[in-house]
């Protein structure tokens, strides 16, 4: 599990893998030279704000380097007030606050209801994609959810094509596709998995 003294590396790892992430893209504006530091911030307030509400937050190290980051929500909570402080204060410049209360509520508003999981992001540094890390993680996730009995599994959001494949292959079926923006941002769901009679 991650914490709040892994926010540099974590921040790293996010920014890395999501940079050219058709969402952060539209989001934080990427023909601005502000791009990657308005991305650090808002991955960093994230990063800070899930630690402070102690939700889970995974991380794979090999040799003492943090290469893959998986963040979870327990129920779909959402931000706390300071984390949402912090993250309008990354979005305040480029015409970026209007792009984020837009997504928030074209997308939000779309997710399955019920009691579930928000799998935030995933993340694995670019140079360590493609060994299976980003499965591994997704597994852990997996573990975490199944685990709790009051959870009806997991839901995700992605604007990238090439990820869809990837958790179908892992359970999710898509529930919703919503355009925001130039960004079609697609919604999937993993149910639990089914406990044994008895557990």
């Amino acid at each position: 599990m991650l914490n709040l003294a892994d926010s540099e590396q974590a921040v790293s790892v996010l920014s890395a893998a999501f940079q050219d992430d058709p969402t952060c893209r539209w989001l934080f504006n990427y023909r601005s030279q502000r791009y990657r530091r308005r991305m650090a911030k808002y991955f960093r307030a994230t990063h800070e704000d899930h630690m402070r509400q102690q939700q889970p937050a995974l991380g794979l190290w090999l040799g003492g380097d943090l290469v893959g980051v998986a963040y979870l929500r327990r129920d779909r909570a959402g931000l706390s007030y300071r984390g949402r402080l912090m993250v309008l204060l990354c979005t305040l410049e480029g015409g970026c606050l209007f792009r984020a209360a837009l997504y928030k509520k074209r997308v939000q508003s779309r997710y399955p209801s019920g009691p579930s999981h928000f799998l935030s992001l995933l993340a694995v540094q670019p140079s360590h994609q493609g060994r299976g890390y980003g499965r591994a993680l997704l597994n852990a996730a997996h573990a975490l959810a199944d685990n709790d009995a009051a959870s009806g599994g997991i839901i995700l959001e992605t604007a990238n094509p090439r990820n869809i494949p990837f958790y179908e292959a892992a359970g999710y079926r898509t529930v919703d596709t919503v355009s925001v923006g130039n960004v079609v941002q697609t919604l999937m769901e993993r149910a639990p998995a089914v406990q044994p009679a008895g557990v």
